[in-house]
């Protein structure tokens, strides 16, 4: 009996406006988009999941499913917008910026 051959498949992609060095919870503001086994894709935040229309829902299945392509659209759209503690990425990227010019005391 031969070995089978190894598949290789992407079944998980992350939209991140936060470089991944910036801060040590950077992960906070990641929306993933990720394969469920009935071959559609959903955007879920690792507690909820988005839909189309940016509401979550506690349960993959009140998001809908969704195409690869709308699941990184939407998850693209969104990402700039997520809030972490009141903080988007831009203003926690604006306010470590501004941490790191200050003179250390």
């Amino acid at each position: 009996m031969t070995d089978p051959e190894p598949r290789v498949q992407a079944t998980r992609y992350t939209v991140n406006c936060m470089p991944p060095d910036s801060c040590p919870d950077a992960h906070a503001w990641a929306l993933h988009v990720e394969l469920g086994r009935d071959g559609y894709w959903s955007i879920t935040n690792g507690h909820q999941y988005l839909d189309t229309c940016g509401i979550w829902h506690d349960t993959r299945w009140g998001a809908g499913p969704l195409t690869l392509g709308n699941a990184l659209a939407i998850a693209e759209a969104t990402a700039p917008h997520m809030s972490v503690n009141g903080f988007t990425p831009d203003t926690a990227l604006e306010r470590i910026a501004r941490l790191q010019a200050e003179p250390a005391e």
